[in-house]
């Protein structure tokens, strides 16, 4: 009966700190960093910032805007001047007109 009892009491502690969102990781290394404002900017000029950024390049998404150049971006997800963990993938709307 003992052994319910404390298999119980172990399954009620993971599913509140499954569902509070408690850490209960050793993982400290994990640093939050503020996500830069890439909208503008060239595709490689971006690349080149999220890395020093301590993040990653994530999904692209291809939009057409005739009023802008190729490889322009326009979108990025996080937004700018977010907090994100490092390594975060950041999403980028990148304007290609030359596709069809």
């Amino acid at each position: 009966m003992r052994k319910i009892t404390i298999l119980a009491l172990a399954f009620t502690f993971m599913l509140f700190t499954a569902c509070s969102g408690v850490n209960t990781s050793n993982d400290e290394t994990s640093q939050m960093v503020i996500v830069p404002n890439l909208n503008g900017m060239s595709m490689e000029q971006a690349f080149e910032i999220i890395e020093d950024s301590g993040l990653r390049v994530g999904d692209i998404i291809y939009v057409k805007d005739k009023d802008l150049a190729d490889s322009t971006i326009v979108k990025q997800n996080p937004a700018a001047e977010t907090k994100a963990e490092e390594k975060t993938a950041i999403e980028l709307t990148v304007v290609d007109n030359k596709s069809d």
